[in-house]
């Protein structure tokens, strides 16, 4: 999928509608008995993970977010769905898998709490080891954020081209 250009303004974007699965989403793999129970456990407790992580700044929570949409999208449609059209972090998911964009604000959060939980940690824990793999990981995250494209205000409007998409998809 294309991102909307950045030259343009604000009144040219409006806020996309509710995540369809279908836009992206090939739905005849499904996971069977043991392992669609599995995965549906594996995305629960990763939700459970990620919600923690908006209280605790060193536990990370949109990539348990990720990692709960996946196990969803191959286990549950109806938890997949409910995940992408949540109010609080719907928005957000959606924004990483449809533009793999996040909103400025967000990504610089992210980075000041990344790099204050860091410098926290290495100033508490002694290890030169610890601090070095400490370091590596916070460069790592650093370098993935500041890779994505970045919008401010309204999630992007699909393209031409994936509104045609959808419409010939019945959409």
């Amino acid at each position: 999928m294309s991102f909307i250009s950045k030259h343009k303004t604000e009144n040219e974007r409006r806020q996309l509608p509710p995540f369809d699965h279908s836009i992206s989403c090939n739905t005849t793999d499904k996971a069977r008995g043991l392992k669609r129970i599995l995965l549906i456990v594996s995305g629960s407790i990763s939700l459970i993970l990620g919600l923690i992580g908006l209280l605790l700044p060193v536990l990370p929570t949109t990539p348990f977010l990720l990692l709960s949409a996946g196990c969803f999208l191959r286990s549950s449609r109806r938890l997949y769905l409910w995940l992408l059209n949540h109010r609080l972090f719907g928005s957000t998911i959606r924004n990483y898998l449809l533009c793999h964009a996040v909103r400025k604000r967000t990504r610089n959060s992210a980075l000041i709490i990344l790099w204050g939980s860091l410098l926290l940690s290495g100033i508490l824990v002694q290890n030169l080891w610890v601090r070095i793999i400490l370091s590596v990981v916070g460069g790592g995250v650093t370098w993935h954020l500041l890779s994505l494209q970045t919008f401010s205000g309204r999630t992007p409007e699909l393209s031409s081209t994936d509104k045609t998409d959808d419409q010939a998809a019945g959409h």
